[in-house]
């Protein structure tokens, strides 16, 4: 976990495996190509696969309302899905794919006035 100066790793790096939260908003917005991962305990995914109504669970493809990066949830995390996820993220042609669902993503969030407000409204619709 990095803790001092984790702008400038996001920046650096080539691609990142991210847990969800706000890192993955930071990590769109330094454009860096990342997969998100996130595992709970068997009954608390039970329970909040009822009771959330959410499609995803990173925020950048909750307020793209589509995937922009991949998502490896429970039994998905695994470190075969990991690797190949990062590999395919190294890939020329995918990078470039990434980065233009980033462009996409990012513009939409600048032409909102305040983007804190911009992701808690779509995170609450």
């Amino acid at each position: 976990k990095i803790k001092k100066n984790q702008y400038e790793a996001i920046n650096l790096a080539d691609a990142a495996i991210i847990c969800s939260g706000t890192a993955t908003l930071e990590a769109t917005m330094l454009r860096c190509p990342m997969i998100v991962c996130y595992k709970l305990s068997s009954a608390t995914w039970f329970l909040a696969k009822i009771l959330s109504k959410v499609e995803y669970l990173s925020l950048s493809n909750l307020i793209a309302k589509e995937e922009v990066v991949k998502e490896y949830l429970q039994n998905d995390m695994n470190a075969k899905n990991l690797s190949d996820g990062v590999i395919n993220l190294l890939k020329k042609g995918e990078k470039d794919i990434l980065m233009k669902k980033y462009h996409k993503l990012i513009n939409k969030l600048k032409n909102d006035q305040n983007p804190y407000d911009s992701a808690a409204r779509y995170i609450y619709d």
